[in-house]
């Protein structure tokens, strides 16, 4: 196919989404579908549709050893960007809420391959490269539908009741080395400290507060002077004026407090560390148990997503060589033409949660702007010093793996902000941001690679 045939099935394939995305959104002004339609189509479109599309590729997928990279640069891409995003956006915005810099790191998690990279590979280098975009889902369906799912869950500033009783409870049993929410200095009967005085003679509370912490962590505390745990579980929290979430453990910062109340020493304290034989605090211990048994949670629900046991099914199928089209005629139609239907839902959902006055408020367009810079800086990186560190082997190899990876954010994360609290308008913000994006970058990739050989 020649240069030009490419670029016009590129602009056909375009112009097919965006007539999709703009019926959806004048449907929307015109007051056919609103808000909680959106949420159903996505809705249905990850629970339904997109177990039947990893049904029909993933007993596609061709193993070849030269190949083999493709399977494996999403979870490496994901394991090396992370932390870095993450350290980024404690940097960018350090007083940014937790669950807002989570999402942020949500929203730069996964590619959704099938959005734009399928149309523009089959439309530059033909059919015959569509199984190189399936071998790179293989495993990028991991990252874009289970670890979205677990740093969604672990970034929440809601959980459902469960999750919260497994954090209380390990919070509880903690009680005799933290001080909780709501219980007065006085009521754990310290014994009395000097007053500090400042340079003018006048008493100093800050240095005085400086003073008592050490006795605060190392002394222990009587038992009966432990407050119930129901007020642990909310009635303590009520009185303050929080929501019982405030109660959730953050699991980035539980292992750092433990380290630093082991390191800290004050040889002026006359109560002894509370902890075991090496030195740890009991309740270092406990709360790991409440993020075991809070991880394990999330790893049961991720293996019952519909999703999830799709793709089992589809390793299965290929470990027999069996494709869809082995199946029965009427089942295996039906499975095909809801695999299709996949990419048109998808748009529509889109198309129907757009919302342009998004883009005028100023804190959602700065998060915008760093989370495109974080997720499309990386990709680019990555994407053409693998093109360049492969071409000598399979062009098209390192040639799908950079236009992989300036794919847009998976819809699937604004069905997880719905699930989870998060703002599902800047999600969907972002994965509309992030569409329009991947299809200049990855246009624009593909006639770049070839002058790059």
């Amino acid at each position: 196919m020649d240069e030009y045939g490419s670029i016009q099935q590129i602009f056909s394939s375009a112009v097919e989404i965006m007539l999709v995305f703009m019926i959806a959104f004048l449907m929307k002004r015109l007051g056919y579908c609103d808000q909680t339609t959106a949420k159903k189509v996505i809705e249905v479109v990850i629970v339904f549709f997109v177990p039947m599309s990893l049904l029909v590729y993933v007993p596609r997928v061709q193993f070849q050893t030269e190949w083999l990279v493709l399977a494996a640069a999403p979870l490496v891409f994901n394991v090396l960007t992370s932390p870095l995003l993450r350290l980024i956006f404690l940097k960018v915005a350090p007083n940014m809420p937790r669950d807002e810099r989570g999402q942020m790191l949500l929203c730069c998690t996964g590619h959704a391959q099938t959005l734009v990279g399928y149309p523009i590979m089959r439309a530059i280098y033909g059919e015959g490269s569509l199984p190189l975009c399936a071998m790179f889902d293989l495993s990028n369906f991991a990252v874009a539908y289970i670890t979205t799912y677990i740093i969604a869950a672990v970034y929440a500033s809601s959980m459902d009741d469960a999750d919260k009783s497994a954090i209380e409870t390990s919070s509880i049993h903690a009680i005799g080395d933290v001080v909780l929410r709501g219980v007065s200095a006085s009521s754990m009967k310290r014994p009395p400290l000097d007053p500090v005085l400042d340079g003018h003679g006048h008493r100093d509370p800050a240095a005085e507060a400086d003073e008592r912490l050490p006795d605060l962590i190392r002394q222990p505390i009587d038992p009966t002077l432990l407050p119930d745990p129901a007020l642990v579980a909310g009635a303590t929290v009520g009185a303050v004026g929080a929501s019982a979430t405030e109660c959730q453990v953050d699991l980035e910062l539980a292992a750092s407090a433990c380290e630093a109340r082991i390191t800290r020493e004050d040889t002026s304290s006359p109560g002894p560390l509370v902890g075991d034989a090496g030195g740890r605090p009991p309740n270092c211990g406990r709360i790991a148990m409440g993020t075991s048994v809070l991880m394990w949670r999330i790893c049961v629900r991720v293996a019952k997503m519909p999703a999830a046991l799709a793709f089992v099914c589809g390793l299965v199928l290929r470990s027999f060589g069996v494709t869809t089209d082995h199946l029965p005629r009427q089942l295996a139609v039906v499975i095909q033409s809801c695999a299709a239907c996949t990419q048109i839902l998808t748009i529509f959902g889109l198309g129907l949660f757009f919302q342009p006055h998004l883009l005028l408020q100023r804190k959602l367009f700065r998060r915008l702007a760093t989370v495109l810079l974080g997720k499309y800086g990386f990709g680019l990186a990555a994407g053409l010093a693998s093109f360049v560190a492969l071409r000598s082997f399979d062009v098209m190899v390192p040639t799908a793996l950079a236009i992989a990876l300036v794919m847009p954010t998976p819809p699937v994360v604004i069905a997880y902000a719905d699930e989870y609290g998060y703002d599902v308008g800047f999600a969907a913000l972002v994965v509309n941001a992030t569409l329009l994006a991947s299809f200049v970058l990855a246009f624009a990739l593909a006639l770049l690679l070839p002058f790059l050989r």
